[in-house]
């Protein structure tokens, strides 16, 4: 007996020594029914045991366990039997959830038992089954049934069945409701309103969890609250197992609304951090605050010179009311060249000439000093605010320039040179188009097969070719210093953002007087442009004759330029001599764009029957029969257009579409093509 209490005591005391939370003391009060012999000896009784068990906790695993017991039976004759008990065994634990738990022991020791006047030694085996649920991290209820054998030498003495009801305690866990997890170090960046989104999946700032628990925890979540700008809690770390003394740093993120962009100056607010997690039986939480500053919403720092996307407010009504209304403008202008983007753009630049619009260089905040220091803040303007001023910073500038392009569908990018940053506006031209467009070729970008045009923002009272030759001046004179960064690509990132206070009342330049200034504009452009390639394929044609292949040439130079008048006359000087396909397209072209379409389809006819394979009069023949309302002949030659170039058919294919809105919307995607071979 003195052995079998010796290795109880040692089991014990191995498991408070391995961790005093996965000891567990439970009281375990028992109605005993005697089983075999025992059942002819013995009418049953009760007792009761208390019992020590190191186990997995709620979880799933091998468990030690020790039992102190005591049991009476009343006998069949005058006297009863009494049993007290000392047992050590293993079992295993089936954790079903974070509360519930299968046990199963088996335990062998030794026993005092006294009948009547007699009192003797022996051993014991008994093997249990039961079921645990927490109440709490440190209090558990169960109930099971347990089996014993007791022996007298060789003879069992008694045999029965205890149906037993058990009340756990585990020892600490009760004081784990004071959490012991720490966070530490929470280090939060300054908030800058205008990147609310970004924090959604970037980091807003670092925190460092600490478990000081005496054993590893679970299900470790860690959230963020800003009770002025958000709507609840952000969780931004999850941690599976953090181990006992083990920490980790993680990234903060955090989803602000939209009123952090009310902020208009600096300010201080309270953040709080809360981390969750498992421990034993139940779940813990601590909460730490800490000071957060949120910048003005006006605030950037140039750490990344792709944020300045996130100011550029495409679909800002105040800017939509101008950039519709000078793009319509343009468009009624002339013709559907293939240059019409080149010339919106030169629209909306004369119109904030007109608007007024001066540079204004702030020496408290200027893109030439804060460039240079990426921690630095900045000011920054939202284009509706610099609109109601009338002036800005070229970073200012530049964002209105190119957000007004952007809201009538014209993509744009920025260009950054040490200490400045201006606009560029991207052409729907491949660069050989653009060769055989424009005779100065240093004067665009070409990026990633896209030709970019550079506007310099900040002169707009000389106009737009003054503001292209700046441009391109800084960006050849920046050499690889320069870099170009596409708006839309940027967005990806960093979101545009708008404000939300009521829109400012702005009175815009009128129609005809933007027009008016367009087409001065626009002329200089031509002049400047046209003039000098005229001159050279004109000498050419002195030199190696008037042939039909050059006097097209000459008409598609013109006509890309809006002169039609000009470019007629050198397409029916071929026609007159032959009938040559590419000037039958594109005398097809005018007159698609003088509004007959009737004519137009009758000189795609005859270019197809000189060449069936062109694809300039097949694409053109699908366009002028879905006008004319000929769906079975536009069919016919998109079918022949798609065997020879599918990615042009494709994109016609909605023009012989059933439905009215689709013909409708494909039809103003469609750009006059003159054909030059």
């Amino acid at each position: 007996m003195k052995r079998i209490a010796s290795i109880l005591l040692i089991v014990t005391a191995a498991a408070v020594t391995l961790s005093a939370q996965s000891l567990s003391l439970s009281v375990l009060p028992a109605l005993e029914v005697p089983l075999g012999p025992s059942a002819d000896l013995y009418s049953g009784g009760g007792g009761a045991q208390a019992m020590a068990v190191y186990g997995p906790g709620p979880g799933s695993g091998l468990r030690l366990s020790g039992a102190l017991g005591f049991r009476g039976l009343e006998s069949l004759a005058s006297d009863s039997l009494t049993l007290a008990s000392l047992a050590a065994g293993v079992g295993y634990q089936l954790g079903a959830g974070p509360r519930l738990a299968f046990t199963a022991d088996l335990r062998g020791g030794g026993y005092f038992g006294t009948y009547g006047n007699v009192r003797g030694f022996g051993p014991l085996v008994s093997a249990e089954a039961g079921m645990v649920f927490a109440l709490s991290p440190g209090f558990r209820l169960g109930a099971g049934a347990a089996g014993s054998l007791f022996l007298s030498g060789s003879k069992p003495l008694y045999s029965g069945l205890g149906v037993q009801f058990a009340a756990s305690f585990t020892p600490g866990a009760a004081g784990s409701s004071q959490p012991k997890l720490q966070i530490l170090d929470p280090r939060f960046e300054p908030i800058f309103p205008v990147f609310f989104k970004w924090y959604d999946s970037n980091p807003a700032g670092t925190v460092v969890i600490l478990n000081k628990e005496s054993r590893a925890v679970r299900n470790v979540k860690a959230s963020v609250f800003v009770k002025e700008f958000m709507d609840a809690p952000k969780v931004f770390a999850e941690i599976p197992v953090l181990a006992k003394g083990e920490s980790k740093e993680v990234p903060i993120r955090a989803l602000f609304t939209d009123r952090v962009l009310g902020v208009t100056e600096s300010t201080k607010v309270a953040a709080e951090i809360t981390v969750s997690y498992e421990l034993g039986d139940g779940t813990l939480k601590t909460m730490r605050a800490e000071t957060v500053r949120v910048l003005d919403r006006n605030a950037m720092s140039w750490a990344d010179d792709r944020r300045a996307a996130s100011f550029v407010t495409a679909r800002d009504p105040v800017l939509l009311a101008l950039a519709k209304d000078v793009a319509g403008t343009v468009r009624e202008s002339g013709g559907v060249g293939s240059d019409l983007d080149l010339r919106i753009a030169m629209g909306m630049y004369q119109a904030l000439g007109l608007y007024g619009m001066k540079y204004v260089i702030d020496p408290a905040s200027s893109y030439a000093d804060f460039s240079k220091n990426e921690t630095a803040v900045d000011f920054l303007q939202f284009p509706r605010q610099t609109l109601q001023y009338r002036a800005g910073d070229c970073d200012d500038l530049t964002i209105l320039y190119t957000a007004l392009l952007e809201s009538v569908g014209i993509e744009t990018a920025f260009i950054t040179v040490p200490g400045h940053i201006l606009a560029a506006v991207a052409l729907p031209l491949t660069p050989d188009e653009a060769e055989r467009t424009f005779s100065r070729l240093d004067r665009f970008i070409v990026d990633q097969g896209k030709v970019f045009i550079p506007v310099e923002a900040t002169i707009f009272g000389k106009g737009f070719n003054a503001a292209w030759a700046e441009g391109a001046r800084q960006w050849r004179l920046a050499g690889t210093q320069a870099r170009l960064i596409p708006v839309r690509e940027a967005w990806k990132d960093y979101e545009a953002v708008g404000l939300r206070e009521d829109a400012p009342s702005l009175a815009y330049p009128v129609s005809r007087t933007i027009l008016a200034s367009f087409r001065g504009e626009m002329d200089r452009f031509v002049s400047d442009e046209l003039s000098p390639q005229v001159a050279r394929l004109q000498e050419e044609i002195k030199r190696s004759g008037a042939t039909s292949k050059n006097l097209n040439r000459l008409g598609v130079l013109y006509a890309r330029y809006g002169k039609y008048t000009e470019a007629e006359a050198e397409f029916q000087k071929v026609v007159k001599r032959e009938e040559y396909a590419p000037a039958l397209v594109n005398l097809a072209n005018l007159a698609l764009l003088r509004g007959e379409p009737k004519t137009a389809a009758a000189l795609y006819d005859r270019a197809l029957k000189k060449d069936p394979k062109s694809k300039a009069a097949l694409a053109g023949a699908v366009r002028v029969r879905s006008d004319l309302g000929d769906r079975a002949a536009a069919e016919r030659h998109l079918a022949s257009l798609k065997s020879i170039d599918p990615a042009a058919a494709s994109s016609l294919a909605a023009l012989v579409s059933p439905s009215t809105e689709g013909r409708a919307s494909a039809g103003d995607s469609i750009r006059v093509g003159w054909s030059e071979d």
